[in-house]
């Protein structure tokens, strides 16, 4: 049954994004089944992970090719505890569920960090609110509709490595960041349009998933 995302569509809209919304052939609840699916490579895909940190939402853009160091987003965000939010939370901040979670379109803002080893490509692919559905952005394009701050937030799955963590750069960013944001960064209005330059990975010559955001 073909999926209806024309609501999201709007929102992208909205926020002025150019790329249009996909649907996958089959559910891409992994970095890695969405990768395979659209012939680029895992690092590409664009991870919307919700965590909670001391009771509120966080949404952590990530990339395909990482896994997110809970301690090391902890001191990002001057929380105690950052853990995985379960199901029902997710639902509930989001408004979608686990396996289709989009940056945007959420019942009200959510406090967002962006993986800076997304700037490595010139497209890179995000749910767009259903498993089966994604859609292609960029690195500074994520930070501009989620008001989010860029940041390394863990380990290359590949070697098990991270760049320098900068947590007191990035912790001052982000306070500062999301005071400006306010109700900006909504799931259907504009962001903010801001980019912190700071912890960017070099840029290489990286497929582009056949598409331009």
């Amino acid at each position: 049954m073909p999926v209806d995302f024309g609501s999201f569509a709007a929102v992208l809209r909205d926020l002025g994004v150019a790329g249009q919304v996909r649907e996958l052939p089959e559910p891409a609840p992994t970095a890695a089944t969405a990768a395979a699916q659209l012939g680029c490579e895992v690092g590409a895909i664009a991870n919307s992970l919700i965590f909670n940190a001391d009771g509120a939402p966080l949404l952590v853009m990530t990339s395909g090719a990482h896994r997110v160091l809970e301690t090391r987003v902890a001191a990002l965000v001057e929380a105690s505890a950052v853990l995985r939010a379960d199901a029902r939370s997710v639902r509930e901040w989001t408004g979608q569920a686990i396996g289709g979670v989009a940056p945007v379109g959420h019942p009200a803002p959510i406090r967002t960090l962006v993986d800076t080893w997304l700037d490595k490509y010139d497209v890179v692919w995000a749910a767009a609110g259903h498993p089966h559905t994604v859609f292609p952005t960029s690195f500074a394009e994520l930070i501009r509709i989620t008001g989010g701050t860029p940041a390394d937030v863990g380990l290359s799955l590949a070697d098990g490595t991270g760049g320098d963590n900068g947590t007191g750069e990035v912790r001052g960013a982000l306070t500062a960041a999301w005071s400006r944001a306010g109700s900006s960064a909504t799931g259907g209005g504009g962001g903010s349009g801001r980019r912190v330059a700071f912890l960017r990975p070099r840029r290489g010559p990286h497929a582009s998933c056949g598409a331009d955001p």
